[in-house]
């Protein structure tokens, strides 16, 4: 039987990082980064996630102790606790369902992470270089909740190896994401010629994801499945990704064709590049209502290269290439 989802008790030490978030519905996010202490919070009720024992130094790097405890917030179905570390030692830490509780260990590097919430626009940056992701266009409204648009220009630090993106969904509609190498990226392997590296990953329909190559690759279609639920991860290195939405569907592939890991581009309710025309015509989507970014010292090899690569769905219609693209 699962845990009851009421107060969680979880104990901090010899950890990098934490991000503690709710991802059905609209998305709440409590960043620690124990290197220093600070804290970064994505608007939400602040009281879902509080100290019990304030930080204290235990000496060295990631060595930070303390504990935390969270109350869901009523809406919430789950919760979700992602840790970054550096050479994991012990009882680095421990999440129970009592203050008395015993714990775990796992392995990583630190990291920071970068957080919207697309049902007001407010950002949450876990201290680092707030450089890193910046935005390109700025939220607008689309109508509703969980419609806001805009782009962000990802730039992963020099000691990053990966970066990952954790999406949380409401009814997710048409191009409610979009991930592109190009700076035009605008859907179904197209990026209008600007670039050979502009492999790109974005949904479509209700649930549908598409991966396409690159040109390097051949810009073609890698996968297809339907697997945009309520929360998805897509985690990037150079030539490797890894998906997963926690429902089933794990997927790992690394080949040339896949992204160069330099600049890349998040659409957010719409794709990179958007096109112009009518609004029924323009590439726009709805559904997405959070997004957080960060960066790992470690590949997709080094995380996920153990999953078993699940059989490609391949729609036949989408196989080739895409190209009637409508000038930028």
């Amino acid at each position: 039987m699962g845990q009851a989802l009421t107060s969680v008790f979880f104990v901090l030490c010899a950890l990098a990082s934490v991000c503690i978030a709710l991802p059905a519905g609209p998305t709440e996010a409590y960043c620690v980064d124990l290197t220093t202490g600070k804290t970064s919070v994505l608007p939400g009720d602040t009281t879902d996630v509080w100290w019990t024992k304030k930080p204290t130094l235990n000496g060295g790097r990631c060595n930070l102790q303390g504990v935390l405890r969270i109350k869901p917030p009523s809406w919430a179905k789950s919760v979700s606790f992602h840790m970054e570390f550096e050479k994991s030692t012990n009882w680095s830490f421990n999440i129970g369902d009592s203050r008395y509780n015993s714990g775990l260990r796992l392995h990583s590097g630190p990291s920071e992470a970068y957080c919207v919430d697309l049902t007001t626009s407010k950002t949450s940056v876990l201290p680092g270089d707030t450089d890193d992701v910046v935005w390109t266009k700025k939220p607008t409204s689309n109508g509703g909740q969980c419609n806001l648009q805009g782009v962000l220009k990802i730039t992963p630090p020099c000691w990053a190896k990966s970066v990952s993106f954790h999406m949380a969904f409401e009814k997710s509609d048409m191009w409610s994401f979009n991930i592109g190498n190009s700076p035009t990226n605008n859907g179904w392997a197209g990026d209008s010629g600007t670039t050979r590296y502009d492999a790109e990953i974005h949904s479509m329909y209700s649930d549908k994801l598409y991966v396409y190559r690159s040109d390097v690759g051949g810009s073609t279609l890698i996968t297809s499945s339907h697997s945009v639920k309520t929360a998805m991860l897509i985690r990037l290195s150079r030539m490797q990704m890894y998906v997963t939405n926690y429902e089933g569907y794990n997927y790992y592939r690394q080949e040339t064709g896949l992204f160069a890991f330099d600049t890349m581009y998040m659409g957010l309710n719409r794709v990179v590049a958007n096109l112009h025309g009518s609004p029924s015509g323009a590439r726009t989507g709805r559904g997405l209502c959070s997004v957080c970014i960060y960066f790992l010292k470690d590949t997709v090899g080094d995380l996920h290269g153990h999953t078993p690569v699940m059989s490609d769905i391949v729609d036949p219609v989408m196989s080739m290439r895409y190209t009637e693209e409508v000038p930028q």
